[in-house]
């Protein structure tokens, strides 16, 4: 398996290629310093894999790289960080 999650800045998506499918976070740039995760998306027969988990593993650890907070519209980008502690200082708003 792939676990190299590539950065598309020219389509606000991080991504994982598996078996010619491609396991995705979508986000938009809401200013300087704030990012919005808002949809992640794993093809069915890719499921059950952790490959979303992959993805936005990688998406915030970028997110704090580079000093962005997060806004997590997508429900499994809040779910992850609720699930794996030490994201929650990115969320926007959280202190």
């Amino acid at each position: 398996m792939r676990n190299e999650v590539i950065h598309d800045t020219e389509r606000n998506q991080f991504y994982l290629e598996f078996e010619r499918k491609r396991a995705l976070m979508d986000y938009r740039k809401i200013s300087d310093t704030i990012l919005e995760y808002h949809r992640t998306y794993v093809p069915r027969a890719l499921r059950k894999q952790g490959l979303a988990s992959l993805v936005v593993h990688k998406a915030l650890e970028y997110a704090r790289e580079n000093g962005f907070k997060v806004i997590p519209a997508c429900s499994f980008v809040k779910q992850f960080i609720e699930t794996h502690k030490g994201f929650e200082d990115l969320v926007e708003g959280s202190e």
